[in-house]
């Protein structure tokens, strides 16, 4: 047998020993003078939360609902073996009583087995999907589970909520997965052939395999050694990445990917040539992949450690042909990879890619003998440590004092905070949770559009307009892609115009329609859009679903615009009296239908996790509704020109309106960047987007 690489988890169990010696609710603004990579002292207790759910407790897994929920998967010692343990936090880090048992569900997968979970991930449908592995026995296959939205386990998934697999007839585990758009699941770990070769299996929503993927649900992957795959990333054109590490103990185990075509599951021949990528990072006898994440533009950074005397932190950005993107650390001794001290034996565990572009590692340091602590570095996305980030780009959090803890996952809330979680080895070892602050983000900027399609930037970039085109038919909205690096544009024809990384992915312009379009909105992935009509009638493309319209009901006042929920699922339209109509998830708040306005609704806005939202007036009155704050309005100033739409700002802790004449209004924490009120416009602003 090959000889066995360093296997990153903080500490190792029984069963995976074995394996591897074979082979938008508004959150608080944050306190005065707080910085990225403090502590978000709205969260738990100064931050930090740790949870007792059984002996011996380990977290692995960590996701963000769209809602803002906290999702955390791990393993723990319940009735005399390991058994899969998941817990969800409220936003403000307290245990959510309405999910399993006062937050906590336990899933005993196979008889008299020990089950470690390793990963999770949410459905579009909600339900959250974990994976790990199963041993019953010393055979060891690889697990799943599915839960529903309140935590108990899905009966139409698999056997009673469980799929167990035996990928190759040999031991298999799974350490990654992923949900399709169109919910079928991806899961990747490794499967034992001639020796451990990356696994790849792919299920539909109902738990059964796959067969069109791999002609049977599973992939297997030798790259001439032994191997093992971590972590999996769904790029938008359907191609799966996976990443892990080749190579034995001599010589030496390297950063290893793949990159699978979506339909059959052959490897990519685009990718590299043969579809595999290795990298010796640092000239390292062990340097392994340990998590995936793509950035906006579709390169790769891939994250884990690489011993150069202690394990250190370490990172790799590739782009789309699999090579390394030497702009990335370019002055560094490998160009494309950086590998960072933050303090003693290091390992990062968890990568993820804010809106800005930078980098955030998340896993253990050992800064001392006897301690261990969570660990975060952020890089700027050329690679350098990000200096506005705790201390030179490091952070150091102890959980509990005196207590070896360690982050295992890392993610990122719609606000731009991030979630960190681990253990903590308090008594008795017990899940760890962490918030910290980030702008998280672009820098906040926003554009304007005229009725012509003229752009206006503020903050912003500049990516094109329609300002010098002869449009059949007037703009009447615009929105932003979700990396902030584009927008889509629609016209009162349902014509759409993209600029920058927006994708056109159909339009109206040559449909008949019953009343004109007055907006769009984008699904959260950007690969799809909903345009509205007058009389309620959404038209879908891309991923946007159907979820339910007013197109055949008698209106009192006609629709003005339209806001998606978080996850997608669902959408609210609204009218010109203030009248909201709710479909699919998104729930209905309040309304101002019964009220005598004194001008009508002409918009609305949603808070970042979409548990409340406002609807502005023409004079800028602004009406809050679930938990919107009243933060301010113009409804008693004499406007130069009226209120056309409005714009809430990444935390929901501020918003901007902004009248046809361009002039921008700003309240809470939403900041004036600059206005075209003063400028002579060729045709009147109709809306604004904000990045």
């Amino acid at each position: 047998m090959p000889g066995t690489p360093r296997h990153p988890t903080r500490r190792l169990r029984p069963l995976i020993v074995a394996v591897v010696a074979s082979l938008f609710g508004v959150l608080p603004a944050g306190p005065a003078g707080a910085a990225d990579g403090d502590l978000d002292v709205t969260f738990g207790t100064g931050g930090k939360v740790t949870t007792s759910v059984g002996a011996d407790a380990l977290a692995f897994g960590v996701a963000v609902q769209p809602d803002g929920r906290i999702v955390v998967v791990g393993e723990a010692e319940i009735g005399g073996d390991r058994q899969f343990v998941v817990v969800r936090y409220e936003a403000d880090g307290s245990l959510d009583a309405g999910f399993g048992s006062a937050g906590v569900t336990v899933v005993d997968v196979g008889t008299a087995s020990d089950d470690v979970p390793i990963a999770v991930a949410l459905a579009p449908d909600g339900k959250i999907v974990v994976a790990g592995v199963t041993d019953a026995g010393g055979t060891m296959d690889l697990a799943l589970v599915r839960l529903r939205t309140d935590g108990s386990v899905d009966p139409t998934f698999g056997t009673a909520g469980r799929v167990i697999t035996d990928v190759a007839g040999g031991a298999d585990t799974g350490w990654g997965v992923a949900v399709q758009p169109d919910g079928r699941i991806v899961v990747v770990g490794s499967a034992f052939v001639a020796d451990f070769d990356f696994a790849v299996v792919r299920y539909l929503p109902d738990g059964t395999l796959d067969t069109t993927f791999g002609g049977d649900g599973r992939v297997t992957t030798d790259f001439g050694a032994a191997e093992m795959a971590k972590d999996v990333a769904l790029q938008p054109d359907g191609g799966i990445v996976v990443a892990g590490w080749t190579g034995s103990a001599s010589p030496s185990v390297d950063f290893a990917l793949a990159r699978y075509d979506g339909s059959s599951g052959a490897l990519d021949p685009t990718f590299d040539g043969d579809g595999k990528v290795v990298t010796d990072v640092a000239g390292s006898a062990h340097d392994e992949i340990v998590a995936v994440a793509l950035q906006p533009d579709g390169k790769i950074v891939a994250a884990g450690y690489a011993e150069v005397g202690t394990a250190r932190f370490a990172a790799a950005r590739y782009v789309a042909d699999g090579s390394l993107d030497t702009t990335f650390n370019a002055s560094g001794s490998l160009p494309g990879t950086v590998v960072t001290d933050p303090g003693g034996d290091s390992i990062a565990y968890g990568v993820a890619v804010e809106r800005s572009g930078a980098i955030v590692l998340a896993g253990r340091a050992v800064p001392s003998a006897g301690s261990r602590v969570f660990a975060l570095v952020r890089y700027e996305p050329d690679g350098d440590l990000d200096p506005t980030f705790g201390t030179g780009g490091i952070v150091q959090t102890d959980l509990a004092a005196g207590d070896a803890d360690g982050a295992a996952a890392v993610a990122l809330q719609a606000d731009g905070r991030i979630v960190a979680a681990g253990d903590s080895d308090t008594s008795p070892q017990d899940f760890g949770v962490a918030r910290y602050l980030s702008q998280g983000a672009l820098a906040s900027g926003y554009w304007l559009v005229a009725r012509d399609g003229g752009v206006f930037s503020f903050s912003t970039p500049f990516y094109g307009s329609t300002g010098a085109i002869t449009l059949n038919e007037p703009i009447v909205g615009g929105a932003p892609t979700p990396t902030g690096l584009g927008y889509w544009f629609v016209a009162a024809d349902g014509g759409v115009f993209t600029f920058g990384d927006a994708v056109f992915y159909g339009s109206t312009g040559n449909t008949v329609l019953s009343q004109p379009i007055v907006g769009m909105a984008p699904t959260p992935s950007g690969r799809g859009y909903w345009l509205v009509a007058s009389d309620g009638g959404v038209f879908t493309f891309g991923d946007a679903g159907f979820h339910g319209s007013t197109g055949g009901s008698a209106l009192n006042q006609p629709i003005v615009g339209m806001a998606p929920t978080p996850s997608g699922r669902g959408y609210w339209l609204v009218a010109s009296d203030g009248g909201i109509f709710a479909f699919g998830d998104a729930a209905f708040h309040g309304s101002t239908g019964a009220i005598a306005l004194n001008q009508p609704i002409v918009g609305m806005a949603t808070t970042p996790f979409g548990q409340g939202y406002w609807l502005v007036a023409s004079d800028g009155g602004i009406f809050a509704f679930g938990d919107a704050t009243f933060l301010g309005s113009t409804g008693a100033m004499a406007l130069n020109r009226p209120i056309v739409g409005m714009a809430s700002t990444r935390t929901g802790a501020g918003y901007w309106l902004v009248a046809s004449d361009g002039g921008i209004f700003s309240f809470g924490d939403a900041t004036f960047l600059g206005s075209t009120g003063a400028i002579a416009l060729n045709q009147p602003i109709v809306g604004m987007a904000v990045r």
